[in-house]
């Protein structure tokens, strides 16, 4: 199964104010900077949980159907379209009708058409997935592991920190995070 995310959140889970507040920023001359610090950090934190946060539109692209379909990226909060490549090559969409979604899980009612197996990739499902549209949707240990991050790499902005004895900066942001991990 391959993934790809065809729209990015519209919004960040910390806005620029709140990060300021966090780094105790009160100029605006590294906004933009900030921006791409949240940005960076919510990408990162999406992929180490292997979930989307704010809302995305995802799709998956599989070789044939399976009883059960587990989608990744999280909470599915809704599906747009189950497409398929029929045995005359005509890419069909499933009927909503025809399955049901529950969390991450797709399942047919009755059973799912048969796919064309000369397509490596013949079930096209686009999904969206998130905790919400807001970063109010987002929970808040999630918040703060940003929020960590978003602190050290404004600090350190360079791998190893000149002058010290040459260490990694530990991510407590990680045990924020392990408990949303998919995996």
């Amino acid at each position: 199964m391959r993934y790809q995310r065809t729209t990015d959140a519209a919004s960040e889970p910390i806005s620029v104010t709140e990060a300021k507040d966090h780094l105790k920023v009160d100029a605006s001359d590294q906004d933009t900077y900030i921006g791409t610090l949240i940005t960076a950090a919510r990408t990162y934190c999406e992929n180490y949980c292997e979930r989307s946060f704010i809302s995305q539109t995802w799709v998956a692209y599989l070789e044939n159907f399976s009883w059960d379909i587990e989608l990744e990226r999280g909470e599915v909060i809704s599906v747009t379209t189950v497409e398929y490549y029929n045995d005359s090559d005509v890419l069909t969409t499933v009927s909503s009708t025809l399955y049901n979604v529950s969390g991450r899980i797709i399942r047919p009612i009755d059973s799912w058409p048969s796919v064309n197996t000369d397509w490596p990739e013949a079930v096209v499902i686009t999904f969206i997935t998130g905790y919400g549209a807001t970063e109010a949707d987002v929970p808040e240990a999630i918040n703060q592991a940003i929020k960590i991050m978003i602190g050290s790499w404004f600090e350190n902005r360079q791998e190893v920190m000149v002058g010290t004895v040459p260490r990694a900066v530990p991510f407590a942001a990680h045990a924020l995070l392990d408990q949303y991990k998919l995996r």
